[in-house]
């Protein structure tokens, strides 16, 4: 069996974290926004379509559009916009679970045509959002990944290292912190968050250790590391590869989202 090596899974994330970077950018170019849901969704299905043949299995469901036809006679609660995705990563060596919160960097000129300092503008730190991320994480990590890009004024921040561990701005692309650093933060910049993240590929890892327990250990903040003790029940109700989902099984991952305030969830299962 084909299997992916641990420097070429990092050196992989850091080519799909540019890809996030560079999407942006061509987006701004054509006057469109992409959305947290939408670049997390087509991260995955990226993933989920280069890395299958590599021992990587990416298996995954999201919310059904208001609208849809509900089983047995029922409605589907509403999940709101900007809900949280649950991803559940299973190694042969370990099991992690992580409670997900996306956030993109906010791109916006001065009057004078200049940019501004960057800032996550859907990051509401003056509310209950991240204490509601930590306590709907249960058993689970609960981290929030940033999708950056080159168009702010500091952008200078993404470039305050190197090899080996960063390789360039656009490795910042996906970049992850904790829960516990963005609740000390009581702000919504770049400036002020950047000092509690890494990008992706050094918070992500495969190996006969458990990455992402060695990168939160030595990430700011006092986040205590959770590993799994068992797969969460979503996980059981996922279709099977390229296998259809009938109507009663869309409902109950469906009704089950709605009550854990989710948009999406991912089961991520790499070989040894």
């Amino acid at each position: 069996m084909i299997s992916i090596a641990a420097g070429d899974f990092r050196a992989y994330l850091r080519i799909v974290a540019d890809w996030v970077w560079q999407r942006q950018e061509a987006a701004f170019s054509k006057g469109l926004k992409l959305q947290e849901e939408t670049i997390t969704e087509m991260l995955l299905l990226r993933i989920a379509e280069q890395t299958e043949g590599l021992g990587i299995h990416v298996n995954m469901f999201n919310k059904i559009e208001e609208g849809g036809q509900a089983a047995k006679g029922k409605t589907p609660a509403k999940i709101g916009n900007g809900a949280d995705w649950e991803w559940f990563v299973e190694t042969p060596d370990c099991m992690v679970g992580f409670r997900v919160q996306a956030k993109v960097l906010f791109r916006g000129k001065n009057k004078g045509g200049g940019f501004v300092p960057g800032r996550y503008d859907g990051h509401k730190f003056g509310g209950s959002q991240t204490s509601d991320l930590i306590a709907m994480a249960g058993d689970m990590n609960p981290i929030y990944i940033f999708y950056n890009h080159a168009s702010i004024k500091d952008v200078h921040l993404f470039q305050k290292s190197g090899p080996p561990d960063h390789f360039g701005e656009t490795c910042w692309g996906c970049s992850v912190a904790t829960a516990d650093f963005v609740s000390s933060k009581k702000s919504n910049t770049l400036a002020a968050l950047i000092e509690g993240m890494v990008p992706w590929h050094i918070f992500f890892g495969i190996g006969k250790t458990c990455r992402t327990k060695e990168a939160m250990a030595a990430m700011p903040g006092n986040q205590r590391f959770q590993l799994a003790k068992e797969r969460p029940d979503w996980v059981d109700m996922l279709p099977a590869a390229d296998a259809a989902i009938d109507r009663d099984e869309r409902f109950g991952l469906v009704e089950l989202m709605a009550e854990r305030r989710l948009a999406g969830v991912a089961h991520i299962k790499i070989d040894e």
